[in-house]
């Protein structure tokens, strides 16, 4: 008997833990809806590996300006097509703590690809025209989920290119800039 107890509590620790395994992976598809101070945007985010995901994403993006090139200050809002992959990196460590993983609650690096088409543009101003636009990010976040609703931070970096010869610029610009975001939402699963 105690032969088998001490056999028992050597092997123990390598049997494979199915609570642990299910506890410690990404949602299988996770459907949310987020908000920002002027932007909205509906995603899907999808398993590919137990850490890793596919985040796609549509919506709309807002912007404001002031200065004496226009008489008063404006705003725009434009449509944003996103593709970003990411990857839960701590996933076990916070189901290995007891702290929850549901939606995805998780630290996070992401590479998002973003791209504002000049499909329409809605503003307080006539004649403003936008121009396609691409975004590549690079940004470490962290998500929370409670329950339904979401909460995001990610700072990074990001390269953002207009195509503004299209319209009739002389030239096209890119330049990096920083990049934040921070988001709430509902996940609607």
């Amino acid at each position: 008997m105690k032969k088998l107890l001490f056999l028992l509590s050597v092997l123990a620790p390598f049997a494979p833990s199915r609570t642990l395994a299910q506890e410690a992976s990404v949602e299988k598809s996770l459907w949310q809806v987020q908000t920002s101070f002027l932007d909205i945007w509906g995603s899907n985010e999808r398993r590919l590996t137990s850490q890793l995901t596919l985040r796609g994403e549509a919506g709309f993006t807002g912007y404001f300006w002031y200065g004496s090139f226009y008489p008063k200050s404006g705003f725009a809002i434009v449509p944003v097509l996103t593709v970003e992959p990411r990857w839960y990196y701590n996933l076990e460590k916070r189901s290995r703590m007891g702290k929850p993983t549901d939606g995805n609650s998780a630290n996070f690096l992401a590479f998002s690809t973003s791209f504002y088409p000049r499909w329409f543009l809605i503003s307080n101003y006539r004649n403003v025209e936008s121009v396609n636009q691409l975004e590549l990010s690079a940004l470490w976040g962290i998500r929370r989920s409670w329950k339904w609703v979401n909460f995001e931070v990610a700072p990074g970096v990001r390269y953002y290119y207009a195509f503004a010869k299209a319209v009739g610029y002389e030239r096209n610009e890119g330049r990096f800039t920083l990049a934040a975001r921070l988001r709430a939402g509902i996940n609607l699963r």
